[in-house]
């Protein structure tokens, strides 16, 4: 008897010591469904939120190349990764503007920001949005839009003073002028145009000389133009199109005085979170969805112009010789942008673009 008991008795202290121990197979496959258990990094699954000021492709298809590439990069980390990196997208402004969500990403209150963060912010952002930095999209891709790309790396660490990792940055697109009242050609060709204008030293520092500058947020800018409270604005081709700006505003010219692109970070709090394998195949997702958001950004382009013409806007192609008239002008913006930006970050970005022509 005594033998029965000590055998029953052993038996119940080695289920609850195995209990103890964590022996079930159960609670481990729970832990690996959890970024907050960190039982096993290779199962673990990161589920992260994307803010940004573009439309959802599923409800915008034509002319939102940026929407375009923000899905495809979300599509592809989740493919690569099987699942363990799952990203949320939140369109068209819902989180905030580009201010309020670039200081969410930064404040870690928002995991992942694809926008261009403003001048007012850092005066460093600016150094892109140079007038006439860049002279076509290949110069772009040599200088910043590429992984090891010069300019590429000064805005990485940047990114880095706000606590975020930046991941790519898109090839973007050029800056042209609408108007309703006649065609524009030279720079004095604006001195009788109210032009809508944004906050940005940049953009107010070109404009303000040489035209009526008006401040007007993006979203009142297609009725500004209908009740000819401002005569027009600069603007990309595709956004005259998608936002049917041709019906209210009959003339374009594609003086390119800006270029504009966007970057894709990440808080750095997420982002080391992730073994470096994930970190490595996230990082490839956000330039291989920027290569295609340039892909769809080109056939936009190409369309946009048929596009303008079809509904009966004047084009006005500029030739080299007029579009020196407004890169002489834009020169002489120069020492006040220099001023703002800084001297050495200034003279080292010029520098570069000078040497890669």
């Amino acid at each position: 008897m005594k033998k029965k008991i000590f055998a029953v008795c052993l038996g119940v202290f080695m289920a609850v010591s195995l209990s103890a121990c964590g022996g079930s197979s159960s609670s481990g496959g729970n832990a690996s469904n959890s970024a907050s258990s960190g039982s096993d990094s290779s199962k673990t699954v990161y589920e992260w939120r994307l803010g940004s000021m573009y439309n959802d492709p599923d409800s915008v298809s034509e002319f939102n190349g940026f929407g375009h590439g923000i899905k495809k990069f979300c599509e592809l980390v989740e493919e690569r990764t099987d699942g363990q990196v799952k990203i949320t997208p939140y369109w068209s402004g819902v989180l905030g503007g580009d201010v309020e969500l670039f200081n969410m990403v930064r404040d870690g209150e928002l995991d992942v920001y694809y926008g261009s963060p403003m001048s007012n912010v850092d005066s460093r952002f600016a150094i892109t949005r140079i007038p006439y930095l860049f002279e076509n999209f290949d110069q772009v891709k040599a200088l910043y839009a590429s992984p090891d790309a010069p300019i590429f790396n000064i805005m990485h660490d940047t990114v880095k003073d706000y606590n975020c990792e930046l991941l790519s940055t898109g090839t973007g697109t050029f800056r042209g002028l609408i108007n309703s009242k006649h065609e524009v050609t030279k720079v004095a060709d604006v001195k009788d145009l109210t032009l809508r204008s944004y906050e940005d030293y940049i953009v107010n520092a070109f404009w303000s000389g040489i035209c009526n500058a008006t401040i007007m947020p993006y979203s009142e800018c297609y009725t500004g133009f209908q009740t000819k409270a401002v005569d027009g604005g600069e603007f990309a081709e595709t956004i005259v199109v998608q936002d049917k700006f041709y019906e209210v505003c009959k003339y374009f010219t594609d003086i390119n005085w800006q270029w504009v692109g966007h970057m894709t970070m990440v808080a750095d709090d997420k982002w080391n979170e992730l073994p470096e394998d994930l970190q490595e195949t996230v990082r490839q997702c956000a330039w291989d969805a920027m290569a295609y958001e340039f892909e769809v950004e080109e056939a936009d382009r190409a369309n946009a112009y048929d596009a303008m013409k079809e509904n009966g806007m004047e084009l006005k192609l500029l030739t080299d010789e007029e579009r020196q008239d407004w890169i002489d002008y834009a020169h002489g913006q120069y020492d006040y942008i220099r001023g703002e930006i800084g001297e050495e970050t200034f003279d080292n970005v010029m520098k570069l673009a000078e040497e890669n022509k």
